[in-house]
């Protein structure tokens, strides 16, 4: 029995590679991380949900091909790579200088200055772009039609996604509860020289 076209093995061996590489530390859960400790779970859990669409649009890319499109054509990936760049950078360092800043007192806005910071940080790193482009496929198999697939495999990393980070937002939230003002703020400017550490891997990384 198969899953659009998807064998059930395939389909796990799909989700334990990419609770893989999601669980590893990158600019998206510094940044929920630090959300979270900062403005509590509610925007930890906005910063998750701006991330998991900045992926479903870079999913969607794969999905249409476009993807193929913009690492073909080299010019456009280095745009791409150093808007970035000069994004995680403005985020990170913003971070850093809000760390000693109480929190937002509107939950409301700070779940929207969250979700739209999630969004930035997660469309910032056009190498992700690259890595469902090539990684998706390796799991679609060629003598079913590919589409189904591609959905099926694009939702199900989605869900994969927004469960482990919604598990960063918590444990940011956890540390908010157990920490001070002090311990809060130097996790902020952690989470912001993080970011920043990502936009310096992104500007010297090799374009693959």
């Amino acid at each position: 029995m198969t899953l659009a076209g998807i064998e059930p093995a395939t389909l796990a061996a799909f989700v334990a590679v990419s609770a893989l590489g999601i669980v590893v530390p990158g600019p998206n859960v510094a940044l929920i991380l630090a959300v979270s400790a900062r403005d509590g779970l509610r925007a930890g859990l906005a910063a998750v949900a701006g991330t998991t669409v900045a992926h479903a649009g870079q999913i969607a890319l794969v999905a249409f091909g476009l993807a193929w499109i913009a690492q073909a054509w080299g010019a456009a990936f280095e745009v791409l790579r150093w808007i970035g760049v000069a994004w995680l950078v403005w985020i990170g360092v913003g971070m850093w200088r809000e760390a000693r800043r109480p929190g937002v007192q509107d939950p409301r806005r700070a779940a929207a200055v969250a979700a739209r910071r999630g969004l930035l940080v997660g469309l910032a790193n056009p190498k992700s772009l690259a890595f469902h482009a090539a990684f998706l496929p390796q799991f679609v198999d060629a003598a079913a039609p590919a589409g189904p697939q591609l959905a099926l495999l694009g939702a199900t990393y989605l869900l994969v996604a927004g469960a482990l980070d919604s598990g960063w937002a918590c444990l940011g939230a956890a540390g908010r509860r157990g920490a001070g003002p002090a311990a809060r703020a130097w996790m902020a400017r952690g989470s912001g020289a993080a970011l920043i550490g990502g936009a310096a891997w992104l500007a010297f990384a090799r374009r693959s």
